[in-house]
């Protein structure tokens, strides 16, 4: 796909050296594209995020799609995406930002499946710490602008974890991210993987995201979800509020200690759950060495990603 009519070359002299672009998904409001930079050799692949003809007009479409935009300006951290460039006019609004080369752990998930693969413990344990690695700096990320002393990704789920062919660990989607704030209210989410304040008005914290990556956690150690009712926002609230999701869990019969982490990233109170990041790592970590789970040979969980053969 050469440059499409929508790419403001003439208003913005640095646009002229993007190329080769075509679309690789869409959404409610936005499309994604991936696209060249040729401002190096050799170029930079990038991701361009544009908000779908017929939104412009909507400040409130508007906002909630910049919102990606505005979070990633603030944010400097090597496995999340660097925002790079942006336009807004009355016709369209677009803004680019890194891409990174991987597949995401929900494609990895039903590829295994499929395939009949399980996840080895050091795998599945590695991905959550090096996740948590990021949400430790994101927890602990002031908002320059005052908006808030800690930001939550609040939608941390597989599909928005990608694994790259060494086994780095990237987080992607900031759409819906948002400072903690004592009026600050969920901005959307994914329901599956949305605690139980998620259904109540409550403020989105910390424990928000601790709670969604358990989720995820269980999901690559089970290959099956928390929530057995996935019908309806009603359904999912009461399966919560009967606590019948942790009794799902205990029924599984995984080791003690892997199943105490379980239910407490679980647990329907967010003050009963990990308080930060370094909590919750110390946790796994002395989990690894009562299972005895070897965290220290990273080749190996490289050969068991690419064994899968997903990533080119």
């Amino acid at each position: 796909m050469s440059i499409p009519y929508w790419f403001p070359q003439k208003q913005i002299e640095s646009l002229r050296l993007f190329s080769g672009l075509h679309k690789i998904s869409e959404g409610g409001i936005g499309e994604i594209y991936h696209a060249y930079f040729n401002k190096e050799t050799p170029p930079q692949e990038v991701i361009i995020k544009r908000l779908r003809p017929g939104f412009h007009q909507s400040e409130v479409y508007r906002a909630k799609f910049l919102n990606e935009a505005k979070i990633l300006k603030k944010l400097s951290h090597p496995q999340i995406p660097a925002y790079l460039e942006g336009f807004q006019s009355e016709k369209e609004c677009f803004f680019i930002m890194q891409y990174f080369k991987g597949i995401d752990l929900n494609k990895l998930l039903i590829h295994a499946r499929h395939s009949g693969i399980r996840f080895s413990l050091p795998f599945c344990f590695e991905i959550v710490l090096k996740v948590l690695n990021i949400l430790e700096y994101l927890h602990n990320f002031s908002d320059p602008e005052g908006g808030g002393k800690a930001l939550v990704h609040c939608d941390i789920k597989p599909k928005n974890i990608l694994a790259t062919s060494d086994f780095k660990i990237a987080l992607i989607d900031f759409s819906i991210a948002t400072f903690v704030q004592p009026e600050g209210k969920f901005l959307g989410g994914s329901i599956g993987y949305m605690p139980p304040e998620y259904f109540t008005d409550k403020v989105p914290t910390p424990q928000t995201d601790f709670y969604s990556l358990t989720v995820t956690f269980h999901d690559l150690l089970s290959h099956r979800h928390v929530l057995r009712s996935k019908k309806s926002p009603y359904d999912i609230f009461m399966e919560l509020l009967s606590r019948d999701y942790l009794k799902h869990v205990q029924s599984q019969n995984f080791p003690k200690p892997l199943e105490d982490i379980l239910l407490r990233g679980l647990a329907f109170e967010a003050k009963d759950r990990f308080q930060n990041a370094g909590e919750y790592r110390r946790a796994l970590s002395e989990c690894a060495e009562v299972l005895k789970v070897d965290l220290k040979d990273p080749t190996a969980r490289v050969l068991e990603l690419n064994n899968l053969s997903l990533i080119g």
